[in-house]
Formats: structure tokens, sequence, C-alpha cells
């Protein structure tokens, strides 16, 4: 990235394509507003997290989370983490004490990021992430790439982001990287 981090903004949002004539673009808003949902009343994440089975009420633990596309990753992916187990071995093996959480970090992670990376903004739903005692689902308002299918995406395949504009961004942030 060519700029400091004491460049002035209006050259960084330049560089990243982040202005169009005199006016920010909606993907600035989304990566760097202080209250996004001002402007796209739908950019949040609610997260609930069942004891059972399916969706019913009361819901034991549901947050809805609001902020910039970084803020919604990591406190979604906090809330995810810390309804999961989370076990710590011993030092049997070798010296550093081993541990991991019930479903790998990376994996909740890399689930997170592409819902908000690769949603619709112009939808009217939030991403929606729910936890239940055997599995963890994520939707979010959005559709496949034209010509795309969930098995193409479960075999190697280009990286094509919904919002290239946002993509840049969280690439450079080290939360998505260029490959399918």
């Amino acid at each position: 990235f060519p700029f400091q981090e004491t460049a002035p903004i209006h050259d960084i949002f330049t560089h990243l394509n982040l202005i169009e004539g005199k006016r920010i673009t909606n993907a600035a808003i989304l990566l760097f507003g202080k209250n996004p949902q001002r402007f796209f009343i739908n950019s949040e994440v609610r997260c609930a997290h069942f004891h059972g089975y399916i969706v019913e009420k009361p819901i034991p633990s549901y947050k809805v989370f609001k902020g910039d596309v970084f803020e919604l990753v990591d406190q979604a992916e906090n809330f995810v983490l810390s309804k999961r187990d989370y076990s710590v071995g011993t030092r049997a093996e070798e010296t550093s004490i081993p541990s991991k959480y019930e479903i790998p970090k990376e994996i909740v992670s890399e689930a997170i990021v592409n819902a908000i990376a690769h949603r619709d903004y112009t939808q009217n739903g939030s991403v929606q992430i729910m936890l239940f005692r055997d599995r963890l689902e994520i939707l979010n308002p959005g559709a496949l790439p034209l010509g795309w299918s969930i098995d193409k995406l479960k075999k190697p395949h280009p990286s094509v982001p919904f919002n290239p504009l946002l993509a840049e961004p969280m690439y450079l942030k080290g939360y998505i990287e260029r490959m399918g």
C-alpha cells in the first residue's frame, strides 16, 4: 500500500476508488463510517444461539451488532466463538499447552467474512448467524454470481467479489485473500 497512515484521507480514498467526484462511495461508508447503519439500516449482523436443533423461542442468546464491516466481522466472530466449547489440553506431548475451539476459528472467520463481504447491501435483509447444538448457519442477503452453483464453490474456483470496492480494503487489512 503506497500511503502512510498519516496520508490525507482524500488521497487514500482516491487510491482505493472510494471517492466519486466529491462524494464518498457507499463502500467507503460501510468500511470506515462512524455509523454506517445510519445510511444502510440493515448493514448489521444478527446473531442467535439456540440450545437445541431448531429455531424456537425464547432465544437463549440474541445480539444485533452494528458498526463498520471490520467491526461486524470481529463482533460476530467473538459471539460465535464465545458460545462454542474451547478445550485446553495437557503438556504431555510438548511444552506449550494445546487448545482448540469446537469449530475451528479459521472456518468461523471465513464464513462470517464471506457473508459480510459478499452480501447484497441493496437488499433489506441482514446477515444472520444462528448457532445450534449441532451446526452453525450463516445467511446473507445476496446471491451467487451469475452461472455459479454450490457445487462450483466446493471446487477450486477464481475469486469473484460481489463488492469489489469492499474487497480491496478488506484484503489490505488481512480479512480476505484474493483466492477462491
